[in-house]
């Protein structure tokens, strides 16, 4: 039941991506105006260390390059991973923009962490990659960069914003796990909203507390 849930709900995001980009993208035909801007959700393939690796990107529809925007960047949870490209965006922040649109005026990076046995700490380099990429082709704001993620993707916040403190604005953790000691010296400065269940009985709240 649960991997028929999780395909209808992933069918469903991206005949919604689907529609979205297209509309993004649509054109008058004239041949008077500039060629339009590409908003929506856009796909992206970067190859990384000789690997390809495919992510998304969000784009506000009312963007424009003459000014800069923030940039969250979602780190996705074990049921996501993949080498799709697209499965990242069933959970998490991609169906709460699409629900309410207007209150995600950000670009927003959706790399894939490719296996479910690795941790993202280990695909640091990609995120870093890809997160460049971005900032190469839109105009982001670099004292507005932020890290966010679920569960697998909690951990991988929480890791990648301790590795890299002066990149992030701030980070907001979502049911993450991480070693105190290790993290809460380098992380002690930096704005933190960190969300877990006290009752999560799946990924226990105790390292956030301690975090």
């Amino acid at each position: 039941r649960y991997p028929f849930t999780m395909l209808t709900r992933t069918l469903t995001i991206v005949l919604a991506l689907a529609f979205l980009t297209l509309g993004a993208c649509r054109s008058s035909g004239s041949s008077n105006l500039a060629p339009a801007i590409s908003t929506g959700v856009l796909f992206r393939d970067a190859t990384i260390n000789g690997t390809n690796r495919r992510y998304a990107i969000y784009i506000p529809r009312d963007y424009a390059p003459d000014k800069s925007w923030p940039c969250i960047v979602f780190l996705n949870g074990r049921g996501e991973c993949g080498i799709d490209g697209t499965r990242q965006l069933a959970v998490g922040l991609m169906p709460a923009i699409l629900a309410e649109p207007d209150r995600w005026p950000a670009i927003v990076i959706f790399p894939q962490k490719p296996d479910q046995q690795s941790q993202w700490a280990e695909h640091d380099e990609m995120v870093m990659a890809i997160l460049e990429r971005t900032r190469l082709e839109f105009n982001i704001d670099a004292n507005r960069r932020y890290l966010t993620g679920l569960s697998q993707g909690g951990a991988g916040t929480w890791a990648i914003g301790a590795k890299h403190p002066d990149l992030w604005a701030a980070i907001a953790p979502v049911c993450g796990y991480g070693e105190a000691t290790a993290l809460a010296p380098t992380l002690a400065s930096m704005p933190i909203w960190a969300f877990h269940g006290m009752k999560d009985d799946v990924v226990k709240p105790e390292q956030t507390v301690a975090i």
